[in-house]
């Protein structure tokens, strides 16, 4: 029985202001927790900007992880998870994706192998911030990568892949709507969110 936890990373364009937005009258934040939880994950971990950390009152057991830097991306964040898990796999989720369900993080967790990861594949690529990544393989992965050559999530599960400890699956159409993420206010209206309180 594989043992799970999960991250999820708020970097991308101000996140730490999207996570409070509310989406159904829940912060993104919260629903995006809420999903990884049912997911399976037994430990929540949030990857948050440098100098901050977002108001979050919940019953969970949530451990923060600053960003040591302003505007570094997400790979610290991810990077921190790896090191910090005692889980035998890391569920990353990015706080930007409104429209995750639960029920289609389950199915990537029961797609993943023992020992193996697994990544969605969509029209746009493989999706590194909504992957589960195996423990050992990818910290020892990860730890290895030369900074030089601009470490990222992407290439991450790329290596992964390559090396056969990842697998990747297509997203059927669907399912796409699932990963589409917001990384512009253009993306959200106040018809179907409003600003946490």
């Amino acid at each position: 029985h594989t043992r799970l936890q999960g991250d999820w990373n708020s970097d991308v364009c101000s996140s730490d202001l999207k996570a409070l937005i509310r989406v159904e009258g829940v912060p993104l934040l919260e629903l995006q927790a809420r999903r990884v939880r049912e997911a399976g994950a037994s430990t929540l971990w949030v990857s948050h900007a440098h100098g901050s950390q977002p108001a979050f009152p919940t019953p969970w057991d949530v451990r923060w992880l600053p960003d040591e830097a302003p505007g570094v991306g997400p790979w610290p964040g991810v990077m921190r998870a790896l090191r910090a898990t005692k889980a035998d796999a890391l569920l990353v989720l990015a706080v930007d994706l409104p429209a995750m369900t639960a029920g289609f993080l389950r199915r990537l967790v029961e797609r993943a192998a023992c020992g193996m990861g697994c990544i969605p594949r969509s029209a746009g690529g493989l999706e590194p911030l909504c992957a589960l990544y195996p423990l050992p393989s990818a910290l020892l992965a990860a730890e290895a990568m030369d900074p030089k050559g601009e470490p990222s999530p992407r290439r991450l599960a790329e290596e992964g892949i390559r090396d056969g400890w990842m697998r990747s699956f297509v997203v059927h159409e669907a399912d796409a709507p699932f990963l589409v993420n917001w990384n512009h206010p253009a993306d959200w209206t106040p018809a179907d969110t409003n600003p946490a309180d």
